[in-house]
């Protein structure tokens, strides 16, 4: 067998590792990939306002307001290693739990255009303006456009935008979109 066929078969082998997994995390997962995106909305927007304390109350107020059991939603995330409200978001991505959708690889509440035209727009201004090491351009940017301002702002930061400069540099459109 030669060294082409071997990494196609490989690959093959991972591919189908991945599926098996994603699709045992839906089996186990109380919550759909529509009820997660909303979820980390809520938990999002949350902690961009209230700042977070290091456990679920945010979760678990969207779970108790949504009428799914707190227990078998614990139990998944535990499994997971999500251990909090904050990494509900970093590691909650139903893209990555359950497996990618024909639009989204990765979380992210703008379309793939919206985000480029942030990204262009971003790398315009702090060119001109620099960089104030925090996110008042992207915020302005989304305020101007009618976006969901804290949902986005906490996806960006979990795709390394933790200031306006870094969405120009770390955000990278290809890891979100097919």
């Amino acid at each position: 067998m030669s060294n082409k066929d071997k990494k196609r078969k490989h690959g093959v082998a991972i591919k189908a590792e991945m599926a098996r997994r994603e699709q045992d995390r839906r089996d186990r997962s109380l919550l759909s990939r529509d009820n997660m995106l909303n979820l980390l909305s809520f938990v999002g927007e949350k902690i961009m306002t209230e700042g977070h304390t290091h456990d679920f109350s945010f979760t678990i107020d969207w779970l108790q307001k949504n009428s799914f059991d707190e227990n078998s939603a614990m139990k998944f995330f535990s499994d997971e290693n999500i251990v909090d409200d904050w990494s509900v978001c970093t590691e909650g991505d139903p893209y990555s739990l359950f497996g990618p959708s024909e639009d989204r690889l990765s979380w992210m509440p703008l379309k793939s255009s919206q985000l480029e035209s942030l990204i262009e727009w971003l790398d315009e201004k702090v060119s001109i303006k620099g960089c104030n090491r925090d996110l008042s351009l992207t915020t302005k940017w989304l305020k101007a456009n009618n976006f969901p301002v804290h949902p986005a702002l906490m996806a960006l930061l979990v795709h390394g935008g933790g200031c306006d400069c870094e969405v120009v540099m770390n955000v990278e459109i290809e890891g979100i979109y097919p």
